[in-house]
């Protein structure tokens, strides 16, 4: 592998680790508006990281060919380079551990504002039908004053 492709490698790989700092930041505030309910603007919040999920996914299709290279055949311009690139990488592995959990506890906190959502529908539904219950069950007239007098 020449130098050229290894500065070609390294490039691909800070543009991962900066992809995968932008979805961090966007996993964050996902999370903190799950837990408060703003639900629309959690949803452009996931449009915006779709964008940046099908730019990881170009980087990744560009890696793609260099993980078929034995590290060893890399041609480094300096040591320095070569450990830059990796410790960038090993920080890419902890973001995307880091992001699979927020992503974890995001899925969480929906879960728990759809069952919430759910039970409030219940409970109106159901004090919606004791009302229709108790309108039928209510003689004809009797919600009405009577004011006709007998004399």
């Amino acid at each position: 592998m020449t130098s050229l492709e290894t500065d070609q490698l390294a490039l691909l790989i800070e543009q991962k680790l900066a992809c995968l700092t932008e979805l961090y930041g966007m996993s964050q505030e996902q999370l903190a508006l799950a837990r408060d309910g703003k639900m629309t603007a959690l949803l452009e919040v996931l449009a915006m990281k779709q964008q940046k999920i099908g730019r990881l996914q170009q980087i990744e299709r560009a890696i793609a060919p260099f993980r078929h290279e034995s590290p060893e055949d890399r041609h480094w311009s300096t040591p320095e380079a070569r450990q830059r690139c990796a410790d960038q990488l090993d920080q890419c592995e902890t973001l995307l551990a880091d992001l699979l959990a927020l992503e974890k506890e995001g899925e969480s906190q929906l879960t728990l504002r759809r069952d919430e959502a759910a039970q409030r529908l219940q409970h109106s539904h159901l004090a919606a039908a004791a009302r229709g219950m108790y309108r039928q069950s209510a003689p004809r007239g009797a919600s009405q004053l009577d004011l006709a007098s007998d004399q």
